[in-house]
């Protein structure tokens, strides 16, 4: 009954996080962070179970306590061709304080078109061996997918025994820039059972009809291609009428301008049972429509608890007017992906979003800007309002940022009291100077220009009690 209490306790809260940076200099900003969830979005929730929770959640408030990271650390330099051109890393947790990591790679600067799955294993939170060496180093690289129609911008999930992934984009232009540019039908899904052997395979599993996708762009004449990142996540329903029920939901690329950009998120769900039935049955698994993200607004109250830092770059006003542009689909604001999981601590309840955005030019007094943000979420379509949690760079091509997320948390437990889970860490991974965004690479995974280190992953250490609080 405590448990249970405590479960419904972390509900009553609300949302403020302070972040420290002890690594990289004075270009990256923590700041603090208010997180308020709109109250008008429960009408919309399509999942009947989740009604009570959200209604609570969404009337009410989250907290994290003050110190939410504290430290962060250089774990992985990417210097080595094969490794340093690699991207939209993963981290999954093969068992306590064990970790495998996931990434998509090419010889070309940008991750693409020859893609490949590589992936390191045997790593521990901080992504050392057994021997305490470097575990993600381009010796230990193992090719984990070498078909480019599922490795291509893949996301990957544990659910019961086995691993899914779930990869690829449908192309309206095979060939037309690059050779072997391919041509994909839609996104796949491979299953690599408990004996690390692929035994299904299943093509095209979203097509660019799906249902609900969104492609503006006028080259593609409305073919969703799904040229960004994907990502899964489970989320547990729980009703008093009904027993507990967890549903996958699938986050990719809307493309809401003719040209260029105005990327945002579409997502869409599927009862977990239902797909690993399918999966098993070698038959496809059918999501739901694709619905294009929901934010809450920024009120005075979040701003407030900003830090004076934070307030002096994002008024009120300003937060608030991003949050209309992008509402309105402007070409200025653009969230390049979405890497949702499982809150730690919330056993699956609720899901924590960590994204990159790139703010253009919307007026004179609203900063153009990159960084990684952070929402919360109680049903997987609506989203407390996107703050910047960590500063970044602008590319020189593209509206992007230079830095990403990397998809995935992982515990560590305490070596004191591994059995008291109130004393567990958790790992955000981030990926730091991305290689061929900027186009400021040379192929030693050197970079000139914007900035003058290689490519490398950093791990924030968060505790379970500031996370909790």
């Amino acid at each position: 009954m405590s448990l249970l209490l405590h479960r419904i306790a972390l509900t009553q809260y609300a949302l403020m996080v302070t972040l420290r940076q002890e690594v990289l200099s004075n270009e990256r900003i923590w700041s603090d962070v208010y997180m308020n969830i709109d109250s008008s979005s429960v009408a919309d929730l399509q999942e009947s179970v989740a009604v009570t929770k959200c209604s609570r959640i969404f009337n009410s408030s989250w907290v994290l306590a003050p110190e939410l990271i504290n430290s962060s650390s250089v774990v992985a330099w990417l210097r080595n061709e094969r490794i340093s051109s690699a991207r939209y890393w993963s981290a999954l947790e093969e068992g306590q304080n064990k970790v495998v990591m996931y990434a998509k790679t090419s010889p070309y600067p940008s991750a693409t078109p020859y893609d490949r799955m590589i992936r390191f294993e045997f790593c521990d939170a901080y992504l050392k061996d057994k021997f305490k060496n470097d575990c993600v180093h381009e010796s230990k690289a193992l090719t984990q997918i070498d078909d480019v129609n599922i490795a291509r911008n893949t996301a990957v999930i544990r659910y019961g025994k086995n691993i899914y992934f779930l990869g690829g984009e449908h192309s309206g232009r095979c060939g037309k820039n690059i050779a072997s540019d391919p041509c994909g039908k839609g996104a796949s899904v491979w299953r690599l059972n408990s004996n690390q052997k692929y035994d299904r395979r299943i093509p095209n599993v979203i097509d660019g009809y799906h249902d609900g996708c969104i492609e503006k762009r006028k080259k593609l004449s409305k073919l969703c291609e799904y040229d960004g990142r994907w990502s899964l996540a489970l989320l547990s329903l729980s009703h008093q009428q009904q027993p507990q029920r967890q549903r996958i939901f699938v986050y990719g690329r809307a493309n809401l301008h003719p040209e260029m950009g105005g990327r945002w998120i579409v997502a869409a769900s599927i009862d977990a049972t239902e797909f690993a039935q399918a999966v098993d049955k070698n038959m496809k698994p059918i999501f739901q429509t694709f619905r294009k993200l929901q934010f809450a607004e920024y009120d005075q109250l979040f701003w407030a608890a900003l830090s004076s830092r934070a307030r002096s770059k994002y008024s009120l006003h300003i937060l608030n007017l991003i949050n209309e542009y992008a509402r309105n689909e402007s070409t200025e604001i653009n969230m390049y992906f979405f890497s949702v999981n499982a809150n730690p601590i919330d056993n699956g309840t609720s899901l924590l979003a960590v994204y990159p955005m790139n703010i253009g030019y919307i007026s004179s007094d609203v900063p153009k800007s990159a960084f990684i943000a952070l929402s919360l979420s109680c049903d997987g379509f609506h989203f407390s309002a996107p703050y910047p949690i960590l500063n970044s760079i602008k590319a020189t091509v593209g509206p992007r940022g230079l830095d990403h997320p990397v998809d995935g948390f992982v515990r560590k437990k305490s070596q004191l009291f591994p059995e008291n889970s109130d004393l567990d860490n958790f790992i955000l991974y981030e990926h730091i100077n991305v290689r061929g965004i900027s186009h400021h690479h040379d192929k030693k995974g050197q970079s000139g220009g914007l900035r003058d280190y290689p490519p490398h992953l950093v791990a924030h250490t968060i505790s379970h009690t500031a996370l909790a609080a």
